[in-house]
């Protein structure tokens, strides 16, 4: 079994920035040459490059058939190699920066059917990205994973302004606030539809008898996000950042975000 290497070493932000520079730099001489080598084409054209030099009109010459032939057309064509050559020389110098640079990554893999997850995670020691592979797989669950991994990039919960997290499952509504500048997270709050006063109220707000709520309502999001707002306030919590957890802005998401704001909390 051959041990893992680890990840490979990432460039420098010198390096990083220097080979931007030649991909700019590149990709400004193929455009240049592109509008040289189109004017060229145009005797009439109105966006002509300066020279240094003075260029004679290319004259005709003879070939052996008798036909005439124009010698700028060379030109033309060592122009057009040249550019071929900086463009292709400037797409391989953004690929290596960016798959050198921060976006490293594994190598992709197929997909593991036997994995609960296929592969996909969210918590372990960072360096790789919690996709096993470039592609997404066609199946819900999984592109909804994918977008809560880019919202856990950018969403942090800290002791001033912790994360709400949310889950909606098929018949419940999670919510819960976490602190992530302690280890692997700390829960401060947390309120779902199966908790006894979550319970209570639904029941007296369909009107129904025990056991027949209907926790799976866009009811039954609001009162979680009612009882989440008023746990929130008496510790002092003011103010969250929202994860919805790559649920789609709608429905019980929806309700218990708008409920959780109408019970005084700000994000």
């Amino acid at each position: 079994m051959v041990p893992d290497a680890g990840p490979a070493p990432r460039l420098t932000c010198q390096a990083r920035v220097a080979g931007a520079r030649v991909a700019v730099l590149a990709g400004v001489a193929s455009v240049l040459l592109t509008a040289r080598w189109i004017s060229s084409d145009k005797p009439g054209s109105v966006f002509v490059l300066p020279r240094t030099l003075p260029v004679t009109p290319a004259q005709p010459t003879q070939t052996p058939q008798g036909y005439p032939r124009e010698s700028g057309r060379s030109a033309s064509s060592s122009s057009f190699a040249f550019l071929g050559m900086c463009a292709a020389c400037g797409v391989q110098i953004v690929s290596r920066v960016t798959r050198s640079g921060k976006f490293n990554r594994k190598p992709s893999k197929q997909t593991d059917w036997n994995h609960p997850r296929l592969g996909y995670r969210i918590k372990g020691a960072p360096g790789w990205n919690g996709s096993p592979h470039t592609w997404t797989d066609p199946i819900r669950w999984v592109h909804r994973f994918r977008r809560r991994i880019h919202i856990r990039r950018k969403v942090e919960g800290t002791p001033a302004r912790p994360r709400l997290a949310i889950y909606r499952s098929h018949m419940h509504m999670h919510a819960s606030v976490i602190d992530d500048t302690h280890g692997t997270g700390i829960t401060m709050v947390q309120v779902t539809s199966k908790q006894t006063p979550s319970l209570e109220k639904l029941r007296e707000k369909q009107g129904c008898e025990k056991g027949g709520e209907k926790t799976w309502s866009v009811e039954a999001a609001e009162i979680v996000g009612e009882e989440i707002a008023k746990q929130c306030l008496d510790k002092g919590i003011t103010m969250v950042v929202f994860d919805r957890g790559g649920f789609r802005y709608e429905g019980r998401v929806k309700a218990l975000a708008e409920a959780a704001r109408s019970g005084g909390l700000q994000f």
